[in-house]
């Protein structure tokens, strides 16, 4: 396994490359990119009802990083409505919404 960059006494799972230096790319110690408005452009606003239908049917298959930049929330952010919505039962509902009714759904 490679190591990563160690910051204070926690080891950083990602190691920035030259081109995220130059682009002004972070991250934090988990390794997931800081918010950045070139790519989290809808940062600070609400969930759409298909954007939660999107995580909710596509999470396991794209992934936190993926879903980060398709709809331009952080991962953290991501990662955060994924529980908020397992704890609250919406999970479910969400994950099962019909197809035909998901494209009827203004974006």
């Amino acid at each position: 396994m490679e190591e990563g960059v160690v910051i204070g006494k926690h080891e950083m799972q990602y190691e920035p490359d030259e081109q995220d230096i130059i682009d002004g790319i972070t991250y934090d110690r988990q390794g997931r990119m800081e918010y950045n408005p070139l790519f989290h452009f809808n940062h600070g606003k609400h969930y759409t009802t298909s954007e939660l239908i999107y995580i909710c049917k596509y999470y396991e298959i794209d992934g936190r990083r993926n879903m980060s930049l398709a709809i331009g929330k952080t991962i953290k952010s991501i990662t955060s409505t994924v529980w908020k919505l397992r704890q609250s039962g919406k999970w479910d509902y969400y994950k099962n919404f019909d197809d035909e009714a998901w494209e009827t759904i203004p974006i």
